[in-house]
């Protein structure tokens, strides 16, 4: 099949885009891909035999500048589009903000709605326009979410015939490629450190509350607390806070899929959690995460700390692959650490197990079938 795949942010940020544009070539379809900052990955992931079509947009504009890039981001997106599926029979667009710049249009064509995010309502400029994204959702052909419940919770919102297919956010694979100077650097430094590193990778967002573990790691001299990732909005006053007041060892943002190379040095990894509001995304999307991270650690084989929240809960106990605690239980931390470290071998061997049992291919094939 010939597919086009939008996604309007930046590839580099969002690896799930990645991991089903790799799936899709892997079957022998051809893919158009439609996004930003995809020239570093061609190479990288052997997307050669991609055609791809670069969206611009410049991430440091501000003000009128920010606003008419934005503008004209929207009117090639849709230019692209319109050209793209003159030869395509699928649209499959990947997020919330794809939908946001494409609108109705994707309706025109056989489109695939998967979102990364948990979303109910969609809002331009900060909730003065509303997007119909309930219509929308009705009128694709195939729904795709990240997390069962997900599936549920939307398919009730939007009144969804079907159930939407669930894609979760594995890696296509584990390998971490050519490493840049300060990845190496990086790198280097966790390797010197005897301490076991209990690791954060990922996104610095206000919704990730690391401070409970700061405040406990600070005290096992045997542990370190490692932080990985780009800070976001209020993230990057977090992040700050925790290097000054803590024992915290940051190392900086890494694009994927470098990022995982840091996974090689660490022990536990952590998935924390705190629910928050804003015009898009639900505050039920902290609960009912689906975090790349929980199949990059179980990949490597390391056991996990997350929040007491169902989307953790769930695969934790089913696998005893980690365990979460609740807000109150700051002190019982340690606890939760020793127990992970005198029983690592066996809860390592589940972790592999978790990740081994998500087949994305089939699952890929699946939301395609009916189609052919």
């Amino acid at each position: 099949m010939r597919i086009t795949v939008v996604e309007v942010n930046s590839i580099i940020d969002y690896p799930p885009v990645v991991t089903l544009v790799r799936l899709l070539v892997s079957q022998g379809h051809e893919v158009n891909l439609i996004s930003r900052d995809i020239g570093e990955l061609v190479d990288k992931y052997e997307l050669r035999n991609v055609n791809c079509i670069e969206l611009k947009f410049c991430d440091d504009s501000e003000g009128v500048l920010r606003v008419i890039n934005k503008i004209e981001l929207a009117i090639y997106a849709k230019i692209y589009v319109k050209r793209m599926m003159r030869h395509s029979d699928i649209l499959w667009t990947t997020s919330a903000n794809t939908i946001k710049v494409l609108g109705r249009n994707v309706i025109k064509y056989n489109n695939i709605l998967q979102l990364m995010e948990l979303v109910e309502n969609l809002y331009l400029f900060h909730g003065l326009i509303r997007i119909p994204i309930k219509d929308i959702a009705k009128k694709s052909w195939k729904t795709v979410v990240p997390e069962i419940n997900r599936a549920f919770i939307e398919q009730a919102w939007w009144d969804l015939k079907e159930l939407p297919y669930v894609l979760p956010n594995k890696p296509f694979d584990l390998d971490y490629g050519e490493l840049s100077s300060e990845a190496r650097v990086a790198i280097e430094k966790m390797e010197n450190d005897a301490r076991k590193k209990i690791i954060y990778l990922g996104g610095i967002w206000p919704d990730r509350d690391l401070e409970v573990f700061a405040k406990a790691i600070r005290y096992m001299s045997d542990f370190a607390l490692y932080i990985v990732g780009k800070p976001y909005g209020t993230g990057k006053k977090h992040l700050d806070e925790l290097i000054n007041k803590y024992d915290v060892v940051y190392l900086g943002g890494f694009s994927a899929p470098q990022h995982l190379a840091f996974l090689k040095c660490a022990r536990i990894g952590l998935l924390p959690y705190k629910p928050s509001k804003n015009h898009d995304v639900s505050v039920l999307n902290a609960l009912y995460c689906a975090p790349n991270k929980i199949y990059e650690y179980a990949g490597y084989g390391i056991p996990m700390i997350g929040s007491y929240v169902p989307g953790l809960i769930v695969p934790f106990e089913q696998y005893n692959i980690g365990y979460c605690y609740k807000d109150d239980e700051q002190e019982k931390l340690e606890t939760i650490i020793r127990r992970i470290d005198d029983n690592y071998e066996s809860m390592s061997k589940n972790c592999k197990s978790f990740y081994d049992d998500i087949d994305l291919g089939n699952i890929v094939r699946d939301i395609l079938e009916s189609s052919e």
